[in-house]
């Protein structure tokens, strides 16, 4: 049985390429970056300075990859 990511049902591929996202387990939050923290509102205090700001992502992984959680995609119904 051929057990790459492109046979999974957990893989998506991203149109155009041979790659594709892995949905084997929820989405990674990564920090893309830090933003300033809103001033002050109707005289409450601050807390100043930045903040971090996150993206939540998936793996991309190409198609030939071996599969380290495989479950075959499910055969098409016919009736």
């Amino acid at each position: 049985m051929d057990t790459t990511c492109k046979n999974c049902m957990l893989w998506a591929k991203i149109p155009g390429t041979h790659e594709g996202e892995c949905r084997m387990g929820p989405p990674t939050p990564v920090m893309i970056g830090r933003q300033r923290t809103a001033p002050a509102l109707m005289g409450m205090p601050s807390s100043g300075g930045e903040q971090p700001v996150f993206a939540f992502v998936v793996p991309r992984t190409p198609g030939q990859y071996g599969c380290a959680c495989f479950r075959p995609k499910e055969a098409p119904q016919t009736e």
